[in-house]
């Protein structure tokens, strides 16, 4: 189910980790601006959807759209519904309780309005272009390799390799990026 929602800009975890790494490495020029961690395609959530089941060449199911002022009734009463009610809604709903205590009217606003950035900047300081939705399912559906070979281009730079050279302490795994 889907309620009315604006575009998003998706980028993948591990995208925004690579891109973090590269943008906090000694010599990058991004701390003279403000940057966005932007994917290259605009979709609602019903387009996001349909581009995983796509890549994973599943068809997508009907998905009905619930009225924007009964959503939003309904994020705001969940903040007042006793945890037990949550936990008995939750599995309807295909999220776990948690996700829904923190559901509030401001968050849920935020979330339909949806969220538009250039990602010129981003790309140009950290080096790359962010994977698409649809890339990073392929790829997952392909199997680890795939999976692991569609981001070692990407931590293979040389700004990444200097980080490499950090104490193990100081910083994380390099497979974790």
């Amino acid at each position: 189910t889907f309620v009315k929602d604006g575009a998003k800009q998706p980028i993948c975890n591990r995208d925004l980790a690579i891109g973090i790494a590269k943008i906090a490495a000694p010599g990058n020029q991004a701390h003279k601006c403000i940057l966005e961690a932007a994917g290259t395609e605009s979709l609602d959530w019903k387009g996001m959807v349909e581009r995983v089941n796509d890549a994973l060449g599943r068809s997508t199911q009907p998905m009905p759209r619930i009225p924007y002022l009964l959503a939003s009734f309904a994020a705001a009463a969940n903040q007042h519904l006793p945890q037990a009610a949550l936990n008995k809604l939750a599995p309807y709903l295909k999220v776990d309780s948690s996700t829904l205590k923190h559901l509030d009217r401001k968050i849920f606003k935020m979330l339909c309005m949806g969220t538009q950035s250039d990602a010129a900047d981003w790309i140009k300081y950290t080096g790359f272009t962010p994977a698409t939705i649809a890339e990073v399912y392929r790829a997952w559906k392909k199997g680890p390799e795939a999976y692991e070979g569609l981001y070692n281009e990407k931590r293979n730079t040389p700004t990444l390799k200097k980080l490499r050279k950090i104490p193990r302490k100081t910083r994380p795994k390099p497979d974790s990026l």
